[in-house]
């Protein structure tokens, strides 16, 4: 955008992706695949506008800019909206960040006024409950008689068995992370996979550059379901008063997914938590989520559940040491750099990377 100031590094770039297949260096902030369908000409003239009338504003951390605003919401955007919920977007998605006066908004490079509320929302999730509303997902079905020959080709970790999850990656060819996904097997030959909001189109490219000729397909129903996260130690016990699926752990352990419902809704419920507690992602057709939340909320009364956001569950999951795509985790360095070995099965066969 400054003229040839920064030629030399972009030729480089622009080299190393003709005749390597993909640059040296990360370039995720560069990559058109970071937006998808909401990137419109209508959002991209009120983006362009917002920048050049804050040029010389400071840029002060994780500030959430207004143009274009709202785009994507889940159905419970009003509800949240109405508990005090401040918004940041993530992949065009409209996400709570935090719960609380408008005024805690305010932008610092100290602690800024938000900094109080997030702790007591810490602290709700590690002394009782926590409900959080993440939709965005980024999220694939994978079927067929191949598609398990396409996973195994594609990622370094050893897919888990019928009714598991497991946490696995895709390596660029040199074995730097270039993808995170959360693969819930739902059958021998049908999986689910979930990533970040903002992969959506760069996930779908690493699975379907190497998709054979028939035998496997790649559905994306990134729009079809959104995700509840219900994590605590008081979770089971909410869970427990609005489904009866049995949650013991011997018939739900962890890092497993089980088919329940709540009250008239089917949904998938995975057991595991990014916020390092006892949780569960209820994966929720669309339809269905504001009567699931409602219940939720009227269940964990009695247990002190309370709504959380974003910034909550990035100080939990950075206190567990859990990683972040397009954070901690960049093409740059291998799963072993990235203290993330015992995701590799270098013993399941021939895998990129």
């Amino acid at each position: 955008s400054f003229g040839i100031c920064q030629g030399g590094g972009a030729g480089k770039i622009v080299a190393d992706w003709i005749t390597q297949g993909e640059p040296e260096w990360d370039v995720l902030n560069l990559d058109s695949r970071r937006f998808t369908g909401f990137a419109t000409k209508s959002y991209t003239l009120a983006k362009a506008l917002e920048l050049y009338e804050n040029e010389y504003e400071i840029g002060y951390p994780v500030k959430e800019w207004p143009a274009h605003r709202p785009m994507k919401t889940s159905p419970l955007y009003d509800l949240l909206k109405a508990e005090g919920a401040r918004f940041g977007t993530r992949g065009g998605w409209e996400r709570p960040t935090f719960f609380g006066p408008e005024s805690a908004e305010s932008p610092s490079f100290r602690r800024p006024g938000w900094h109080g509320l997030v702790g007591e929302e810490v602290r709700a999730v590690h002394e009782r409950a926590g409900l959080l509303d993440l939709p965005g997902f980024t999220k694939f079905e994978v079927q067929g008689p191949s598609a398990r020959a396409l996973l195994d080709r594609v990622l370094c970790t050893r897919l888990p068995r019928p009714g598991g999850v497991s946490l696995a990656y895709a390596l660029t060819p040199q074995g730097g992370i270039r993808s995170e996904f959360t693969v819930t097997r739902l059958a021998d030959d049908r999986f689910y996979l979930c990533s970040a909001s903002s992969a959506q189109h760069h996930d779908y490219d690493t699975l379907a550059w190497h998709l054979p000729d028939s035998g496997v397909t790649i559905e994306d129903v990134t729009g079809r379901y959104d995700t509840l996260v219900l994590t605590g130690p008081r979770a089971r016990d909410i869970l427990a008063d609005v489904t009866p699926a049995p949650l013991d752990n011997a018939a739900f352990p962890w890092m497993a997914a089980r088919p329940i419902e709540i009250g008239s809704a089917r949904l998938l419920a995975l057991r595991l938590s990014y916020a390092g507690e006892l949780g569960y992602e209820l994966h929720v057709p669309m339809e269905h989520v504001r009567e699931v939340f409602g219940r939720l909320l009227d269940a964990g009364k009695p247990h002190g559940l309370a709504l959380f956001g974003i910034h909550a569950l990035e100080s939990m999951r950075l206190e567990k040491c859990y990683r972040a795509w397009g954070a901690d985790l960049v093409t740059e360095y291998t799963p072993y750099e990235a203290g993330l070995g015992r995701f590799v099965d270098l013993e399941k066969g021939d895998f990129i990377g």
